[in-house]
């Protein structure tokens, strides 16, 4: 899996237009020193990722630094990014939420907690704008219609 994560990752990094760019003018090097860059970053997201979801303005990939400090990769592709590919490879939990029709259920969705293992307790009952468990939104979003990877419950 390992070798097969690299070759998603490395592909990812060679198509972006900047790092083209410098291998057509000739400056490979900084090419590939660049895409390296773009590698150990996916990587080091990708360790520390703890859930993932897809909708229709892109994706987050939620991640935990340490017990007290989380932080979100986003960017306004679909479910075929790399990074998502990636995440689903690792078995990482997550959702899409595309296929779901009731856009009203989507506005009422939870947010993931920044700290999935002790969620906050005044968030309960948990609904729009509250942070929840990474159980409780999945299994949220998986009773409105939406594809569930991985699933925790």
């Amino acid at each position: 899996m390992n070798v097969t994560l690299y070759r998603l990752l490395n592909n990812s990094a060679k198509a972006w237009w900047y790092h083209a760019k410098l291998r057509r003018e000739g400056d490979c090097k900084e090419a590939r020193k660049r895409e390296r860059q773009s590698i150990l970053s996916d990587c080091a997201a990708l360790r520390q990722a703890y859930y993932w979801s897809v909708g229709r303005g892109g994706f987050s990939v939620h991640c935990r630094r340490h017990e007290n400090a989380t932080y979100t990769v986003s960017h306004c592709s679909g479910i075929d990014a790399p990074l998502i590919q990636a995440c689903i490879m690792r078995g990482i939990p997550g959702h899409d939420s595309n296929p779901v029709t009731d856009f009203r259920a989507l506005l009422r969705a939870p947010m993931v907690s920044d700290r999935p293992d002790k969620p906050r307790e005044g968030d309960k009952p948990y609904g729009s704008f509250s942070f929840a468990p990474v159980e409780y939104v999945q299994s949220y979003y998986g009773s409105i219609g939406a594809t569930l990877y991985h699933a925790t419950t």
